[in-house]
């Protein structure tokens, strides 16, 4: 038993380091290929919101390099930060010989589930996408002809509160319908599509759960962003069709993204070391971790 268990911490301890190197080949071939490239001048932009410590600057940053490394030609990024990740971002000399461009328009006490569903409703008939800071591309965005979200939620928590809304009667009749289902909201694109609310009135609806106190009793610790993903859902429910992030990958055989790489980056950071076995674990089972707090698309 002794002798398995010191075989698995090895396989472990040689798995850990093969990804550590993975990581930096990326985030290095990314980044020398951002400086020698030609900027872009699409109209396009891919949106990334940052409030809160500097692991989420960080990961904005590796998630545009990436992200420009395979869509150049086709956007540019545009990375909406607080003060304090503005003062850091803005001095990364990386950043300013690249296609990022760095917003100071958030503040520190803007709720950043508010201000991620303000942004989902801006870029609404537009061809700009949203996306988490937590996201490692791995290929070309392909183009569709219909809206696209990460991917549709079916855990029993999501039906959960999804039929908990339905059943309080809290949307209005028309937003209403019996296959609500859940969306992630860790990236969007519109692609010139609209739902049809508007920013107002779906700020209005996430502001209308987000007092009810019978959906707050049943809230655990953490899932205010889930109320966020409800009116998200409202949105994508209005459309006539749309398609997931999920869909497009079984269908090409070809890996377009990772999510939720934040304890990765503990790890490679220096914190957290020995917890990478179990989050590459968990990541690989369920393909998420969740939305760090605070890390969010626009």
């Amino acid at each position: 038993m002794k002798f398995q268990r010191y075989l698995e911490i090895f396989k472990a301890l040689i798995w850990r380091q093969l990804r550590f190197v993975k990581f930096q080949t990326t985030k290095v071939s990314a980044q020398i290929f951002t400086l020698f490239s030609k900027k872009s001048y699409s109209s396009k932009t891919a949106h990334i919101i940052v409030m809160g410590n500097k692991r989420y600057g960080k990961m904005a940053l590796f998630c545009a390099f990436t992200f420009l490394r395979r869509n150049r030609t086709q956007y540019g990024v545009k990375i909406h930060c607080d003060p304090y990740n503005y003062n850091l971002l803005s001095r990364k000399w990386l950043v300013k010989k690249s296609d990022i461009f760095l917003c100071k328009c958030l503040e520190d006490d803007d709720d950043p589930y508010r201000k991620q569903l303000e942004y989902f409703g801006n870029i609404q008939g537009t061809y700009d996408v949203l996306m988490d800071a937590d996201i490692w591309w791995h290929s070309i965005l392909p183009v569709e002809s219909a809206p696209i979200t990460y991917n549709k939620e079916t855990s029993d928590r999501s039906k959960f509160l999804v039929n908990l809304v339905n059943h309080l009667t809290l949307l209005p009749l028309n937003f209403r319908k019996n296959n609500l289902i859940m969306i992630t909201g860790c990236f969007t694109s519109w692609n010139g599509f609209s739902s049809g609310l508007e920013s107002k009135k779906i700020l209005e609806l996430f502001d209308q759960l987000k007092s009810e106190s019978k959906i707050l009793a049943e809230l655990k610790p953490g899932e205010l962003r889930l109320i966020g993903q409800i009116v998200m859902s409202v949105c994508f429910n209005q459309l006539e069709s749309f398609k997931s992030i999920i869909e497009i990958e079984e269908k090409s055989k070809v890996p377009l993204l990772s999510t939720s790489f934040l304890e990765q980056l503990d790890i490679f950071t220096g914190s957290n070391f020995y917890m990478l076995p179990k989050a590459l674990e968990m990541n690989q089972a369920h393909g998420a971790l969740g939305t760090p707090s605070k890390v969010i698309s626009i």
